[in-house]
């Protein structure tokens, strides 16, 4: 085990930062900064303006489309989704989202602010974060076909499971009114312009409220990502597999991050014990603190953490499964 720390001493849990990170690395590389402060803020810049990039796109999209619906009959027909086919319906769109869990959120705020159920959105939030066919392929490409499986079956375990409880607990009183402001006839919004001027203003209305939370809860998961190496969690996870669940666990749910980012980790994990990696992954990819943090701007803090209290627990749930066999 000592080889393999030496190995990976100095590596962090990141992102690839791509052609915009690199860009932004360059300029910090100017200054006489440390290489961990230079990464810290890399991806802390590069993060918020992904995460605020995908808010403001996609929230204005939808304020900007849904002001040419018949709101009042597409509520109704929405409602009739709280059911099999509802659930079955977002695994399939989750399946198919080829994004992060942070990517996420903007499109489900779009969900609920029509007047999908809240259960159903959390189904689709779960499936798109776990089983989308990116993060499939990509574990399956750095792990093997088993563990590539036990990971599918779980996954769907947890979706299975809290769909099923969300849908017997009443969540959709939850919703906050975040979705728009009551616009007057003399607002022009029957115009084009108008339509994109209130949508503006709609987005603008979120984005205000969320700015400053965002921003820290991506500066924490920059922290964690750069300032604690591999071989600094490797050596926290070699000495109890039981406790080292929970570890693991707490360490991957702040970390906004995706599953090529996490490779090195997973690998390491899966040489001490595959229930590690599979605790591991499942948190990394299920919860961010920054996409927890905007799901707050949508929804009440209360079911918040319900949410997030549920797929933990069934994750932590797992990974202790697993350490039996």
């Amino acid at each position: 085990m000592s080889n393999l720390t030496t190995t990976v001493e100095h590596a962090h849990v990141g992102h690839s930062h791509g052609f915009f990170g690199e860009f932004v690395e360059h300029l910090f590389d100017a200054t006489s900064l440390s290489l961990n402060a230079k990464e810290f803020l890399t991806h802390l810049f590069v993060d918020s303006i992904n995460v605020f990039f995908l808010l403001i796109i996609v929230m204005t999209a939808v304020y900007f489309l849904s002001s040419y619906i018949n709101m009042e009959k597409l509520h109704n027909k929405l409602a009739s989704l709280n059911n099999y086919l509802g659930f079955g319906l977002a695994l399939v769109i989750g399946l198919l989202s080829p994004f992060c869990s942070c990517s996420i959120i903007p499109v489900l705020m779009g969900f609920i602010s029509v007047g999908v159920p809240v259960s159903v959105c959390l189904c689709y939030l779960t499936a798109s974060s776990m089983i989308n066919i990116t993060a499939l392929i990509s574990i399956y490409s750095i792990t093997d076909w088993k563990f590539t499986l036990i990971y599918l079956v779980s996954a769907l375990a947890i979706i299975l499971l809290s769909s099923i409880f969300f849908s017997l607990i009443k969540l959709d009183k939850s919703v906050k009114h975040y979705h728009g402001h009551d616009h007057h006839e003399n607002d022009g919004c029957e115009t084009l312009l108008g339509r994109i001027k209130n949508a503006l203003h709609d987005t603008w209305g979120v984005f205000k409220k969320c700015v400053l939370w965002v921003i820290l809860g991506v500066a924490l998961s920059s922290f964690i990502m750069v300032y604690f190496s591999i071989d600094s969690i490797s050596s926290l996870v070699n000495s109890n597999n039981f406790l080292s669940t929970s570890i693991v666990a707490l360490i991957g749910i702040p970390v906004h991050s995706d599953i090529f980012s996490i490779a090195p980790l997973i690998t390491l994990l899966l040489k001490i014990s595959p229930s590690l990696a599979l605790t591991f992954t499942f948190s990394t990819m299920a919860i961010s603190l920054p996409s927890v943090i905007i799901l707050t701007r949508a929804l009440k803090t209360k079911t918040v953490l319900i949410y997030c209290g549920t797929i933990i627990f069934l994750t932590l749930a797992i990974g202790y499964l697993g350490l039996l066999f």
